[in-house]
């Protein structure tokens, strides 16, 4: 699996979420793959790293996976996608 991109759709609603979801969103996804922001693990497995913008500003905050769009992103949500995916804790 690799993590490409996570991102809000629309600037103005990923701003409001700045200060807010955006670091907890983050750090679980950095805590799943084991890499920070910018990082690539060790395997080449996996790239975090963000987007300006995906076009789906109703899904926001919005992640990719393989060009699979996930859409109003939390950690809980994040922990049932590397559940399935069966990558992460």
């Amino acid at each position: 699996m690799t993590f490409n991109e996570i991102q809000s759709g629309a600037k103005s609603e990923w701003e409001a979420l700045e200060q807010t979801e955006k670091p907890r969103i983050l750090a679980e996804v950095e805590k799943r793959l084991g890499i920070k922001l910018g990082e690539t693990s060790p395997d080449l497995e996996h790239t975090l790293e963000t987007v300006a913008c995906l076009g789906c500003c109703a899904l926001a905050p919005t992640m990719v996976i393989n060009n699979e769009v996930y859409g109003q992103m939390t950690t809980k949500k994040i922990a049932e996608i590397f559940a399935t995916k069966g990558d992460g804790n």
